[in-house]
């Protein structure tokens, strides 16, 4: 039985992986009984363990009030590393094993499971970068990089979906932060160790690390949106004063004590590295950097198609479209300059902007729920039951504490609703 990315990724979509406590013991292809629900479960809890950042971004119940997921980052370290990918492959294993039939919904459930972790796989055989079963891009070649990296999600997690809103809740931000110091020597390791196997990531990469790593170091303590946002979480808490001024000085001496002297470190780190960068920018140009695009492909696209032969859909699309954009675009007699450069002149053109203030954004904000909420309505039309979402998408502005940090995502989905047994 196959599943493809797609299907694997609309059930992980409803929960499946996650919520595996919720599949009842149907029967299986065996003549014995398939307990889905239990193995997948402990299978749950046991990657989890292994990902505590994930687990804290889903709200998985041991990161929730202080537990002990919460406590700690992932463990980026090369032994960090291989243990993620020696638990994904374990897991497969007993996820296999099982033997369910996909005609009940606890086999399928199973088998979306085995083949999310199976993707995850693939390149195991390629030893840099970092793989995670629970990401879009399940193997990415470079740990660290200017759009994503410990260096970047790990604030994010803070500072967007870990909760500060009790006493043990605040206790565990503290205990993460003053970890930074241990992680991100876990991470460098990491990378030094990737670049004796020959990983040497591009220079045009490495530089523009630079300054997201300075956009974490630099300014006031009190202005970082790390503190920020501890003392907006923190607004909700039913603490005294007391123990919100102490929480904002321990975290305040923690940011300058570990956390900045982490960044500083491993931008110490980046800066000796790119000298040895490549050139090429190209994942090809790396250590068989061919096999790990063709397992990225097929985990991302369900297809084995060519890098090559995939850029030429995609050149072939751009063609298409741009020749339905140039009638569109005469048509409203927008005819000087290329395509592209119309668009450009439109993108600034006032009738199509919103105010830049707080008005004008919330203005935009209840546009695009709008646009939300009916597209919520046509999910019947591409989705079976069994998958349409059972949380609303939720779009919110960025706090004004980090809207300007480069290194906070503008787009944090929200965490999945809880599923009864």
């Amino acid at each position: 039985f196959e599943l493809t990315r797609r299907e694997a990724l609309a059930g992980l979509a409803a929960g499946t992986f996650l919520a595996g406590t919720g599949c009842a013991s149907l029967p299986g292809r065996s003549a014995g009984i398939c307990d889905a629900g239990t193995t997948l479960a402990s299978e749950a809890e046991a990657l989890l363990s292994l990902l505590p950042e994930v687990a804290t971004y889903n709200g998985a119940e041991a990161s929730l009030n202080g537990g002990p997921l919460a406590r700690r980052s992932n463990d980026y370290s090369p032994a960090g590393e291989q243990a993620l990918r020696d638990g994904t492959s374990a897991s497969r294993e007993r996820i296999a094993a099982l033997n369910c039939s996909t005609d009940s919904s606890a086999g399928l459930q199973a088998a979306v499971c085995e083949a999310v972790l199976a993707n995850a796989g693939r390149s195991a055989d390629v030893s840099y970068g970092h793989i995670n079963p629970f990401s879009y891009v399940n193997h990415l070649p470079y740990l660290v990089s200017q759009i994503s990296g410990p260096h970047i999600d790990t604030p994010a997690v803070m500072t967007t979906q870990q909760s500060v809103r009790s006493p043990e809740a605040i206790d565990a931000w503290l205990e993460k932060l003053d970890g930074f110091e241990a992680t991100f020597d876990g991470i460098i390791e990491k990378i030094r160790a990737d670049e004796s196997a020959g990983c040497h990531p591009p220079q045009a990469l490495l530089s523009k690390v630079l300054p997201v790593l300075d956009s974490f170091i630099a300014g006031p303590a009190e202005q970082h949106p790390l503190i920020q946002a501890l003392e907006t979480g923190m607004s909700d808490a039913v603490i005294d004063r007391t123990m919100r001024e102490n929480a904002l000085r321990q975290a305040t001496t923690a940011l300058e004590t570990k956390a900045r002297p982490a960044y500083v470190r491993l931008r110490d780190q980046i800066a000796d590295m790119l000298p040895r960068g490549q050139e090429n920018s190209g994942i090809w140009a790396q250590p068989d950097g061919e096999a790990l695009y063709a397992a990225n492909i097929l985990a991302l696209g369900d297809t084995e198609q060519s890098a090559d032969e995939i850029h030429q859909i995609g050149l072939d699309e751009v063609a298409r479209i741009s020749a339905e954009m140039e009638t569109l675009l005469t048509a409203q007699e927008l005819t000087q300059g290329s395509v592209g450069e119309r668009m450009l002149a439109l993108a600034d053109d006032d009738r199509f902007l919103f105010d830049d203030s707080d008005a004008g954004r919330q203005e935009l904000l209840d546009y695009l729920d709008t646009l939300v909420r009916e597209a919520e309505t046509r999910y019947p039309e591409f989705l079976p039951d069994e998958v349409v979402p059972q949380q609303p998408m939720l779009i919110r502005r960025v706090p004004v504490a980090t809207q300007d940090l480069s290194l906070i995502h503008i787009s944090e989905p929200t965490r999945p609703a809880p599923l009864s047994r």
